[in-house]
């Protein structure tokens, strides 16, 4: 399973992503990149994912919690 790729997809691409996040374009590439190459495995790191679901929140990407893995939520992870 590879959340990242597919909310990047959704959000319209890295550049977009980043500008949400405030992380760079190349950050967000390491996403997608496997753990064993310096990555993070597919999974979105903790920080951007909340900046990810505040966006979401405020209408300007349309993503949820279960995006990003089954079962996880911002209440969950507080």
């Amino acid at each position: 399973m590879e959340p990242a790729r597919e909310i990047i997809k959704k959000c319209g691409g890295a550049k977009r992503v980043a500008e949400v996040t405030g992380c760079s374009v190349n950050w967000v590439y390491r996403w997608v990149t496997s753990a064993d190459s310096g990555g993070t495995g597919g999974r979105v790191p903790e920080k951007p994912r909340r900046r990810l679901l505040e966006a979401a929140r405020a209408g300007q990407v349309e993503l949820s919690p279960s995006d990003f893995e089954p079962g996880w939520s911002v209440e969950a992870a507080e």
